[in-house]
């Protein structure tokens, strides 16, 4: 109990001698706040905890106190079966897959931290804290005594670990007790011959650790003014509730103040709904064997609008006092109020409602009583009164109940039964009035919960939905009602907390991704947006719907392609997230990932190589150098025959000419002569050329073959 006051606090004895404020003095803060404390204390346990004590014995099934010895006592359950009835259906509303409230960004650059931080305070709620059971407890509590608070604070607790460490060295030493947040336990230094020293160390370590807590509060721990109409319209508000004296010191009040500190561990005793609640342990508890740091202190917690800076104008303030004098120990100003006060039926002008005690109570008082008489008429029936003559029967025969017992009389008639009609019967008729009754003011009935299967076989489909839907309107209403006000509060206050105490980022697993949260990029002032339908139908209807729409962008997609004017693959995911939300599975990337964040696989890289078919490329590889070597050197081997040839043919064929021109006195065209031998070498080089490229191509179908042999099969795309 002692992490819910606030570290941040200003404790009036550390604050010099001068009067902190100039418009109220100590003792005049003390005095107003006091009489405040004691005139709403006086409001809550008089006025506010009769009713709830009322409420919670009906919800028990208390006898009424006119219940007369030998008569039947049975009391009806009609305010038990409307809220057991009722809580599964607001529990899967705000524990279901969707989320009931959300964050809502000031700008287009705000959407990611606005998705962000609904995810992040639905964590804190259902996974830091034990969300389900609070609020559970402060739902339950609403329906059956009017109203109920839930208080949300930022904790701040000291954790403390001890560690051990061996072998380490110097540079290690220094960088262990260096960290500010260490305390050095016990070190021991040892150093063998020729090497460097080694140390065994202990170590503490101390951190803070902040973080958001929500707890229901019973209904005694809190008060309000009489007078207030809501959580924003009042004169004092606040919590108290029993703290050890050790545990006050460590919230860092002087040890002295706290000792003279004086209060009655009973002090809740006059609290009826205390009393009702622990009906078995009031009186009981004995402080006497706690030793003296372990006794309770009441501690106040208050808020108040007080003027203490004398400047006309009264500005919120948080107070803490203590003990059976009300001592004043802090005051801090402060912008927010810790509570969410829930009821399912607020009435306007007060801050407090109507709850479905107020629906069912006097159905249930008179049920109770035709029930009685029923039953005990029947008993009247089975077990009628005896009319019998004085003297002329045995008293321990009449009062002997076994069944087929002998009576012994002295003469015939006298025991006679005395008859009483069954009339029990006709109390059936009234009973199912009083149950149509209560089904018109709660909405609540068998036929709605599908548990009358003679009204279900019985009725048309039209009429069960009507009667359904008649009863999910007065849920969704109950609903909306509690989504609108305090857990919209309450997604508010947690967002204004942790953006203004979390100072260091957090690594949190939201949507089945760890992602790193740091709440003090966001904005304090973010709207929050409620979900929860009136009007919008019920599930199945709503899949109906979100099938049509799937549908019908279905058919657009394949007319117009995956991105279009009127939508794109994003919208297409969003009618599926709705459907698998509604279908109860509260992370749909389970089932489809978001367009925006997908990444393309890498490419595939190759095969590592066969070493048997490298091995072949490669002798290929050699064997066609071989071969292209030869076939270079054969080509040339016959270039060079071929020149040496033509060279002696142009000597002898110039001998010859000459000899010719000599003997006939003529001249020969050289020139045709040559050019004929020049396109003879051209075709002979041309050849060898063509040989060579006949031999490459040769190699290169080879390579490609053994190639094609290394990549794996490819799967044809259909």
């Amino acid at each position: 109990m002692a992490e819910e006051i606030n570290p941040e606090i200003m404790n009036l004895e550390q604050v010099e001698e001068e009067q902190m404020f100039p418009g109220m003095d100590d003792m005049e803060i003390e005095a107003t706040v006091a009489t405040a404390i004691q005139d709403s204390i006086d409001y809550i346990d008089n006025e506010v905890a009769q009713d709830s004590a009322d409420a919670l014995s009906y919800y028990r099934q208390d006898g009424f106190g006119n219940e007369m010895e030998g008569r039947s006592q049975v009391v009806s359950a009609d305010l038990r079966d409307a809220v057991l009835s009722m809580m599964p259906s607001l529990m899967r509303v705000f524990f279901g897959s969707e989320r009931v409230v959300e964050f809502v960004a000031k700008g287009p650059e705000d959407e990611e931290n606005a998705r962000q931080a609904t995810d992040y305070i639905n964590w804190i709620i259902r996974e830091q804290n034990d969300g389900f059971h609070e609020l559970y407890s402060v739902i339950k509590s609403c329906l059956i005594k009017r109203s109920s608070v839930l208080k949300y604070w930022w904790d701040e607790t000291e954790e403390v670990t001890t560690h051990k460490y061996s072998g380490i060295d110097d540079e290690q030493l220094e960088v262990l007790l260096n960290d500010p947040d260490v305390e050095e336990e016990t070190l021991e230094t040892k150093q063998e011959e020729g090497q460097p020293p080694y140390h065994y160390l202990t170590l503490k370590r101390r951190t803070m650790e902040g973080k958001v807590l929500i707890k229901a509060l019973p209904g005694e721990e809190f008060y309000i003014d009489r007078r207030a109409t809501g959580i924003d319209d009042f004169y004092i508000i606040g919590h108290r509730k029993f703290v050890s004296k050790s545990d006050m010191v460590a919230m860092g009040y002087d040890r002295d103040e706290v000792d003279e500190l004086t209060t009655g561990d009973a002090d809740f005793d006059t609290n009826v709904e205390f009393v009702a609640r622990h009906e078995h342990h009031v009186g009981l508890y004995s402080p006497e064997h706690l030793d003296e740091q372990n006794r309770n202190i009441l501690l106040f917690e208050s808020y108040m609008k007080l003027d203490l800076d004398d400047d006309g104008i009264s500005e919120l303030y948080k107070i803490v006092s203590a003990g059976s004098a009300y001592k004043l120990l802090s005051v801090e100003p402060c912008d927010y109020i810790p509570f969410c006060i829930f009821t399912m039926d607020p009435e306007p002008n007060t801050w407090t409602g109507l709850s479905l005690y107020d629906y069912v109570h006097d159905i249930q008082r008179v049920k109770s009583s035709i029930m009685r008489q029923m039953l005990d008429n029947l008993a009247l029936t089975n077990n009628p009164m005896m009319t019998v003559q004085e003297g002329m029967v045995r008293q321990e025969d009449l009062q002997n109940t076994e069944i087929g017992s002998v009576v012994r009389v002295r003469q015939q008639g006298a025991v006679a039964a005395l008859s009483v009609p069954f009339v029990a019967d006709h109390g059936y008729k009234m009973l199912d009035y009083l149950d149509k009754v209560k089904t018109s003011r709660t909405g609540q009935s068998e036929t709605s919960m599908g548990l009358d299967p003679d009204a279900l076989q019985s009725t048309t489909k039209a009429g069960v939905n009507a009667v359904v839907q008649g009863a999910q309107q007065r849920l969704d209403l109950c609903s909306r009602i509690l989504a609108e006000g305090p857990i919209k509060k309450l997604m508010s206050g947690i967002l204004k907390l942790i953006t203004r105490y979390q100072d260091k980022p957090s690594v949190v697993r939201l949507r089945n991704n760890w992602i790193k949260v740091d709440p003090r990029e966001w904005q304090q002032n973010m709207d929050v947006s409620v979900n929860v339908g009136l009007g919008l139908g019920n599930t199945d209807e709503r899949m109906q719907f979100l099938n049509l729409i799937a549908s019908k962008q279905e058919q657009i997609m394949q007319t117009m392609g995956p991105e279009s004017p009127l939508l794109n693959m994003q919208h297409y995911r969003n009618t599926l997230v709705k459907m698998i939300e509604l279908a109860g599975f509260r992370d749909p990337n389970q089932f489809i990932q978001d367009p925006n964040t997908y990444q393309p696989p890498p490419p595939q890289e190759p095969p590592p190589p066969d070493p048997v078919v490298m091995a072949q490329l490669q002798s290929l590889q050699a064997q066609s150098q071989t071969e292209a070597a030869k076939v270079q050197l054969e080509s040339e081997k016959i270039m060079r025959e071929d020149d040496r040839k033509r060279d002696e043919m142009e000597a002898d064929l110039a001998v010859k000419i000459a000899e010719l021109e000599a003997k006939y006195d003529t001249t020969i065209d050289q020139q045709n002569i040559r050019a004929t031998m020049e396109k003879d070498r051209e075709a002979i080089r041309q050849q060898a050329n063509l040989q060579r490229q006949q031999m490459q191509a040769e190699q290169q179908m080879q390579m490609a073959r053994l190639n094609q042999q290394q990549q794996p099969p490819q799967i044809p795309v259909q």
